[in-house]
């Protein structure tokens, strides 16, 4: 079991325990989405004051595009203290897959006396995820602890749920998955050295790996936002991204950067950890004829990239 305070989330910082009388949410929480964030909302209903704690798990290993995580821990960690938790607590899953509901109930909630927990109504939990929110109520009760079961959220009549976005992502519709999300799908990594193509057509570009355990968008073309520390200062740049092995210039279908074009910016960013925000698929990847014909599309596609994210924040001042 991993305890962080989500104060200094930044260092992962460990903590010897959490408060008593604390709120704890329940739940895997990957990709912290709309739903996810109802239970924070409850939360602060009947907080009080108190300390608000999530309990979770450490993500499986991906097995398949689809079948992987939308945030790792790090990115849940920054979500739920911008949210205005407390503290997290990771469970490796293999140490608790094997006890029974009401063992995992008592070695792992009761003992730390929580105010009250909070779960969404599809919330499983004991071996073989045989317990649901009828024996949590009367495990709670049990224990004298409140206990609040949160609705799922729907949205244009489906339920939002990661299972749901993770499909959305692997399949390019990267605007309905942050619909759900309530934010857009992201990764951060470092700025690594290139083939500086980019530089040569008078388009540098910062070029990135994509981390292996999460759900990847498919390959082509996307707007997006960039967003990174520059000598102490926040900066957000407008871009344009490609994810693949760049097949004009490169033979090599197994060499999968994502490429990425910073409207308006210059300067120096290798060894700089940049997070990248897809906004919307523009075109798939293609293989040009020539590297003239390439770089002329890529001036076509900075200016869907610009219409693209224009859009978006017409409609995000529309919503003020």
């Amino acid at each position: 079991m991993q305890i962080l305070s989500l104060a200094s989330v930044c260092r992962f910082a460990h903590t010897d325990g959490v408060p008593t009388d604390a709120i704890f949410l329940l739940g895997y929480f990957d990709g912290v989405h709309l739903g996810h964030r109802a239970l924070i909302d409850e939360a602060r209903k009947i907080s009080d004051s108190a300390p608000i704690v999530v309990l979770t798990f450490d993500h499986i290993p991906k097995v398949s595009a689809e079948s992987g995580i939308l945030t790792t821990n790090l990115e849940k960690c920054r979500i739920f203290a911008d949210l205005g938790a407390d503290y997290i607590i990771f469970h490796n899953f293999e140490e608790i897959r094997s006890l029974t509901g009401e063992e995992f109930f008592e070695k792992h909630i009761s003992s730390l006396s929580p105010k009250a927990v909070i779960c969404g109504s599809n919330f499983k939990f004991g071996k073989m995820a045989a317990c649901g929110t009828d024996d949590l109520a009367k495990l709670a009760k049990l224990h004298g602890i409140t206990l609040r079961v949160v609705t799922s959220k729907s949205h244009n009549g489906s339920t939002i749920s990661s299972t749901l976005i993770r499909s959305l992502v692997s399949s390019g519709d990267m605007i309905g998955a942050a619909e759900r999300l309530g934010r857009q799908y992201s990764f951060t990594s470092e700025v690594l050295h290139g083939k500086k193509l980019g530089r040569r057509l008078g388009m540098p570009t910062i070029n990135q790996h994509f981390p292996e355990d999460k759900v990847t968008p498919p390959r082509g073309v996307y707007s997006c936002t960039v967003s990174f520390i520059l000598d102490g200062q926040s900066c957000t740049f407008d871009g344009v991204c490609n994810i693949g092995h760049r097949p004009t210039v490169n033979s090599d279908k197994n060499d999968v950067t994502v490429e990425t074009y910073i409207i308006g910016f210059s300067g120096d960013l290798y060894g700089t950890e940049v997070k990248t925000s897809f906004f919307e698929y523009l075109r798939g990847e293609k293989k040009f004829p020539s590297v003239e014909e390439l770089s002329e599309q890529v001036r076509i596609d900075e200016e869907k990239a610009k219409i693209s994210l224009a859009a978006f924040a017409e409609k995000q001042n529309d919503k003020k």
